[in-house]
C-alpha cells in the first residue's frame, strides 16, 4: 500500500505544469493559509468556511505552515495534497478487495484516483479540492467488509476525515445502505457498520454546522432540468474521453451531439456487462467471497457508482448553478467557451468504476474471448489516460508562481505597509500575510 501511495503522489504532481505546482488555488491562499498565519496550532480545524467543515484541508495548511518556509509553501501544499490523493488512491486499492477480485482492476481503481483525465483540471494538487478525493474513496471504504479490529479504527478513523470534510458523503451513505439491504448476503458484520456509523454521526455534525452558518446563495440562474442533463452528458460522458473544453467544443460543433452517443457506449455497455454477470457462473470461485460468487459485489459497486455518479452532478449543478453548467440543444459547441468544471471530475471516476466492474467481470470469465475483451479494454482505459496525462486546461498553469507574489509582496511591504496580498490563482485569492511574515523570506 505505501508504493501504491507513493507512485500516485508522484502521478498527480507529474501531472500538473511547473507553474501550477508553485501557485496557491482560491481557499488554499485566501482561507486556509491566510487563517493559519493569523491564529495558532490547531486553531482553525474546525472553522466552519461556506457552510461546513473542511478537517483535512485545514489539517494540511496548518501542517504546511507549521513545518515549510514561506518562500517554499505553495510547492509544499502542493505536495501534501499530491500525498493525500496518493493516500486515498492506496486505500481504493485496499478497500476494493472482495468487490472486485481481480488485482489488475483493483490497480486500475487505485490509478483512476490520480489519472482521472479530468483531473488537472482544477482538483489536482490543491486544499480546495482535496473533498473530492474523500467523497471518491467513501462507497469502497463503505462497501468493504472488514476483518481485522485494525482495519475496522482505520476505516473509522478514515469515515470520520470524511465526514468531517465532505458534506456531499451525505448521498453516499443512503446509497450504500440502500445497496447493503438489496444485496443481503452476506449480511453485513458489526465492524462493516463501524466506517458507516461514523461518517453518519460526522455528517450529522456537519448538517448542524450548515444550519448555524449557511453558505450564501449562489450568483446566477438555477439550471433547468435539460441544462442539468445536457452538462452531465458534455462534461462527465463526453469529458471523461475528452477532457478538454476547446477539442469537446470542436467535436460538438462538428458532429453534433452523436459524439456524446458515441462516449456513452462503452458506459451502457460496460452496465450491460455487469448485470449479464450477475446471472451466470461464468467466473472461478474467490478467496474474497465467502460464497464462491464475486458477481453480486461487483454489482453493488457498479450499482452504487452509477446512481451516484448522476446523483452527485445534479446536486452539485444545482446548489452552485452558473453559467459553466448551462447547455442548450442549439448550440452545443458552446462548451469551448463556457469551460468544464471540477464538478464532473468525482463523476467522471464514478462512471469508471462501471466500466472497471465490466472490466472486472470480463477478466474472471471462463471464457478466453471474453478475458481477452477485458484485457484489451485495460489497454484502452491505459492509453486514454496518457493521450491527457498532462491536462490540458489546467486552471492555474499561468501562475502566479509563489515566489514572484512574494517578491511583490516584500515590496509593498518596503513601503511601509503592515499587511500585503501575496497573489494566487483566480485574480483576487491571494494570501493577507503580515509583513513581518513576508519580510522573513530570504
Amino acid at each position: 500500500m505505501v508504493a501504491i501511495a507513493a507512485v500516485a503522489a508522484l502521478v498527480a504532481w507529474l501531472r500538473l505544469p511547473p507553474a501550477a505546482r508553485d501557485t496557491l488555488w482560491a481557499e488554499d491562499g485566501r482561507v486556509f493559509v491566510q487563517q493559519r498565519a493569523a491564529g495558532g496550532p490547531f486553531e482553525t480545524w474546525f472553522v466552519p468556511y461556506d457552510g461546513y467543515l473542511h478537517l483535512v484541508p485545514r489539517v494540511v495548511a496548518d501542517l504546511a505552515w507549521s513545518w515549510l518556509p514561506v518562500g517554499g509553501l505553495a510547492s509544499g501544499v502542493t505536495v501534501l495534497a499530491c500525498l493525500v490523493a496518493g493516500v486515498v488512491a492506496a486505500g481504493v486499492w485496499s478497500c476494493s478487495r472482495g468487490l472486485v477480485p481481480s488485482n489488475a482492476v483493483r490497480l486500475a481503481l487505485a490509478a483512476v484516483t490520480v489519472l482521472v483525465p479530468l483531473g488537472p483540471l482544477e482538483v489536482a494538487g490543491n486544499l480546495a479540492n482535496l473533498h473530492w478525493y474523500l467523497l471518491w474513496l467513501t462507497p469502497f471504504l463503505l462497501l468493504h467488509r472488514y476483518r481485522s479490529t485494525t482495519a475496522t479504527v482505520l476505516a473509522a478513523v478514515a469515515a470520520l476525515l470524511v465526514g468531517l470534510t465532505e458534506i456531499q458523503a451525505v448521498l453516499l451513505v443512503p446509497l450504500v445502505v440502500l445497496a447493503r439491504l438489496l444485496r443481503r448476503r452476506p449480511a453485513p458484520t458489526r465492524r462493516d457498520l463501524v466506517p458507516v456509523a461514523v461518517l453518519g454521526a460526522a455528517l450529522v455534525v456537519q448538517v448542524v454546522v450548515s444550519a448555524l452558518t449557511p453558505r450564501a446563495d449562489a450568483p446566477g440562474a438555477a439550471s433547468t432540468v435539460p441544462q442539468v442533463v445536457l452538462g452531465y452528458l458534455t462534461s462527465v460522458v463526453l469529458g471523461t474521453w475528452v477532457p478538454s473544453a476547446s477539442t469537446m467544443g470542436g467535436l460538438l460543433d462538428g458532429a453534433g451531439w452523436s459524439v456524446v452517443l458515441v462516449a456513452a457506449v462503452p458506459f451502457v455497455a460496460s452496465a450491460l456487462v455487469v448485470i449479464r454477470s450477475v446471472g451466470r457462473s461464468t467466473v472461478r470461485r474467490s478467496d474474497d467471497d465467502a460464497s464462491g460468487s464475486v458477481a453480486p459485489e461487483r454489482m453493488v459497486l457498479a450499482s452504487v457508482a452509477a446512481v451516484a455518479s448522476v446523483g452527485l452532478w445534479t446536486l452539485d449543478v444545482v446548489v452552485n448553478h452558473g453559467p459553466d453548467t448551462k447547455f442548450w440543444f442549439a448550440d452545443p459547441g458552446r462548451v469551448s467557451e463556457l469551460g468544464l468544471t471540477r464538478y464532473a471530475v468525482v463523476p467522471s471516476m464514478f462512471l469508471l468504476v462501471v466500466v472497471l466492474c465490466a472490466v472486472d467481470a470480463l477478466l474472471l470469465s471462463t471464457r478466453r474471448r471474453l478475458r481477452a475483451a477485458g484485457a484489451a479494454a485495460l489497454v484502452a482505459l491505459a492509453i486514454v489516460a496518457a493521450a491527457w496525462f498532462v491536462g490540458p486546461d489546467t486552471v492555474r498553469a499561468d501562475g502566479p508562481r509563489w515566489e514572484g507574489s512574494l517578491g511583490v509582496a516584500e515590496d509593498v511591504c518596503d513601503d511601509g505597509a503592515e499587511v500585503a496580498d501575496v497573489a494566487g490563482a483566480p485574480a483576487g485569492w491571494g494570501a493577507l500575510l503580515s509583513c513581518e511574515v513576508v519580510d522573513e523570506v530570504p
